[in-house]
């Protein structure tokens, strides 16, 4: 459609010669489909959660939350530059890898475990859905110049749940949203970079922690290529490395086993860094699929784990 044409003429550098094929569209068709599939997966996950009672203050928000905000920032700032100079490509090409490579690849697939298992009220929960409100936000305003009709569509849905908190978004279109929507995302507020969610610190610890990540799932596709295990949750990996990276491991808790997606780690120090994959011990979580040595404790629930029977009798207790 528009949108698509929209988008391969943005794509193009146009201080070179202008091409035009069917693999060149076809390739401004993945583009658009994964920037729209990102607006989908942001949009769906978003059902439940209603800005003005859900929202959380950044400070309350959980670690791996706030980091993705903060590149965004650095994704808000660089789009607006490339925006600014005219090279609209360059914007593409930020916004489509950042979709890509930290949401797609990493951050939502992490994210599903905390958005499909944890209750609906944990702080957990809408922690991630703050997130991926205020993503939804700016991207959706991003690309607006580019994907028009794409944007609008999205926009009629933002209008919809309405805006919240300073953290989020700027005072103006805090108070431009929160009673009276503008009827088209062209006569809201442009975004800009937030100070206050830009945390390097945080960022250079995640690049670490990515790196650990990349290394492990490299060695669970060898498990799964040699028909070891068929899920990473049927496995529990041991990671040897220095000192400094296992405490900066150790710091993560519980979430540790959420951004490796596996049903255990264990950690131990040794000079270099060095990744074991094993099976998981325990039985299988009929509602949650992680591995627990406690499933089959509960004689009411014998087939869950400790963590999904705090939430099943969560659920119980609100129904009564």
């Amino acid at each position: 459609g528009a949108d698509i044409l929209r988008l391969w003429v943005c794509l193009q550098d146009y201080t070179q010669d202008v091409r035009i094929s069917d693999e060149i569209l076809n390739y401004s068709v993945e583009v658009y489909r994964r920037i729209r599939n990102t607006f989908r997966f942001l949009l769906g996950n978003l059902y439940d959660f209603y800005p003005i009672e859900d929202t959380l203050p950044l400070k309350e928000m959980r670690e791996i939350d706030r980091w993705i905000l903060s590149r965004l920032q650095s994704i808000i700032k660089l789009t607006i530059v490339s925006f600014e100079a005219f090279r609209f490509y360059e914007a593409v090409h930020l916004i489509h890898n950042f979709a890509e490579h930290d949401l797609s690849s990493f951050y939502f697939d992490v994210l599903k475990d905390r958005l499909y298992t944890f209750s609906a009220k944990s702080e957990a929960r809408k922690s991630a859905q703050t997130a991926l409100w205020c993503l939804l936000l700016n991207l959706t305003h991003l690309m607006a110049p580019i994907l028009s009709f794409t944007s609008e569509e999205t926009w009629g849905h933002i209008k919809k749940k309405g805006l919240r908190t300073k953290e989020i978004t700027s005072k103006k279109q805090k108070e431009e949203l929160k009673n009276n929507p503008p009827e088209s995302i062209f006569l809201s507020t442009w975004p800009k970079k937030n100070a206050e969610m830009v945390n390097e610190d945080l960022e250079k610890k995640w690049q670490q922690i990515l790196k650990v990540r990349s290394k492990a799932l490299k060695k669970l596709e060898e498990a799964r290529e040699a028909k070891k295990i068929a899920s990473s949750l049927e496995t529990g990996i041991l990671i040897h490395g220095p000192t400094s990276l296992i405490s900066l491991l150790e710091s993560l808790g519980d979430g540790l086993k959420e951004v490796f997606i596996v049903s255990e780690v264990k950690l131990k120090v040794a000079p270099e860094i060095k990744i074991k994959v094993k099976r998981a011990g325990g039985r299988k979580c009929e509602r949650c699929w992680n591995y627990s040595l406690r499933v089959g404790e509960d004689k009411k629930h014998p087939n869950l784990c400790e963590r999904c029977l705090k939430v099943v009798a969560s659920l119980t207790e609100e129904s009564l």
